[in-house]
């Protein structure tokens, strides 16, 4: 039911429709991992490190995805603007989960 109604909130906002292998994608890339840059293994999501609207072919590709928690989503994969994203996630993502392990 939730990817439904995300589903129909991009088609509404950018009037891109998500992948019928969508879904499945997501759940077999999360599968296993942890968020990107915090480690949290909580309300994780496949980010697109480029958008669907801007790059509808790359989807489903696992290359263009990333996983994060919902906080980091927003922080590291729209920079805290839904309308906007993170060219340079991948990096700030990796240099704070090192900033994270190594606190003292």
């Amino acid at each position: 039911m939730f990817d439904e109604i995300i589903s129909y909130g991009m088609r509404m906002i950018l009037g891109t429709a998500r992948s019928p292998h969508w879904t499945a994608i997501r759940t077999k890339f999360i599968k296993g991992k942890t968020c990107a840059a915090c480690a949290s293994d909580r309300a994780l999501e496949a980010h697109h490190k480029t958008p669907v609207h801007v790059w509808p072919e790359g989807e489903l590709i696992e290359d263009n995805l990333v996983v994060l928690c919902r906080d980091c989503h927003f922080t590291f994969g729209h920079l805290k603007d839904w309308s906007s994203w993170n060219v340079n996630v991948d990096k700030d993502c990796l240099e704070y989960l090192k900033k994270i392990e190594s606190r003292p």
